[in-house]
Order: structure tokens, then sequence, then C-alpha cells
């Protein structure tokens, strides 16, 4: 359900808090990237954690302000991780790595989706831009990573609310500079 809620009164637009946003078991972190930092450097322990962990890996969101950004860290994540992109054979379908935003097809969404849905799903990090929006069920995701900031608080809290609605412990991290601001 939304967090926020409009009302219209008097030809105003009256925005209501429906819900407490406050989780306890989501715990937040800010993080400046210098302007020299490469994308590789930037997520290289969640790199590393994919190499040894694989499947075992936390599963993680990381929302993107743009295609481009998306195109480019996942670019990054593919190329670092070589086969260990795959859990057991080399197949698309079988990635640990996906990207997902409104140019994705919907055959790749629709993968997308269902993997996420399962608990037991090999997918464990979903690069994204907030086309992977809300109604979307999500299990067991533990981080939630901004690669840039939100357009609102309102979408902030609504993307960090993917993580953690199992009530155990979760991270939303932010990562921004100048340019991703």
């Amino acid at each position: 359900s939304e967090i926020l809620k409009t009302l219209h009164l008097d030809d105003k637009e009256i925005k209501i808090i429906e819900q407490n946003p406050i989780r306890p078991n989501l715990k937040y972190y800010i993080h400046y990237l210098d302007n020299s930092v490469s994308f590789s450097t930037a997520f290289s322990s969640l790199i590393n954690e994919l190499k040894a962990e694989g499947k075992q890996t936390p599963r993680t969101l990381i929302y993107c302000q743009t295609r481009k950004q998306c195109s480019i860290l996942f670019r990054v994540f593919k190329v670092y991780l070589g086969n260990k992109l795959f859990q057991e054979r080399k197949s698309p379908r079988n990635r640990i790595v996906e990207m997902y935003h409104a140019g994705t097809p919907e055959t790749v969404k629709d993968h997308i989706l269902q993997n996420m849905a399962k608990s037991d799903g090999h997918l464990r990090v979903l690069i994204s831009t907030i086309a992977f929006g809300m109604g979307v069920n999500c299990r067991h995701v533990r981080r939630i990573v901004h690669f840039g900031p939100s357009k609102s608080i309102e979408m902030y809290v609504q993307e960090c609310g993917r993580a953690g609605r199992d009530n155990l412990p979760s991270t939303c991290i932010l990562l921004y500079n100048g340019l991703l601001s």
C-alpha cells in the first residue's frame, strides 16, 4: 500500500501519511562517491561477495537514475564476474545479476519478477531504474542501494520499503556525489 495518500480539499492537493514509514529493521547509510571513483571500485565489495558467495549473496536491489547508468553498471558486473555471473550453466536465464528498466523486453521482465517473488530464486542483484516499482513482491531483499538520490522522499521510502519485508535486518545505502544528485 502507498505510504502517502492524496486528498483534494477546496482545489488543494494535500498529502497525508497513511502508514508509518519508520521500520526498525532497516539501517540507513549515506556514502559520498568522489567523481574519480570508477563503477568497478564503487561496487567492488559487492562484486567480490558475488564471486565468493554466488547464490548465497544477500539479495540486493540497485536503483539507478537512468537506463544508461543501469547498462554501464550491469556491464561492470558482467565483466568482473565473468562466468560467475551465472548459476550453474551459462545461460541468460541463470544470471545472478540482472538489469530492469522500461526498455527491458517483457519476457525478461517476467523472468525477473517471477524469480524475485521466489524465496529461493537465484537472482541476487537487480540493477534497475524506478521501472521496477510499486506492487512488485520481492522476497528476502537485504540491501537497497541507490546510485544517486531518488526524485522525492516518498519515492525513496517506497524503494527502501522493498528490503526487510520479513522483518529481518536489512540495509539501505545511498551513494551520491554532485553529478548524481
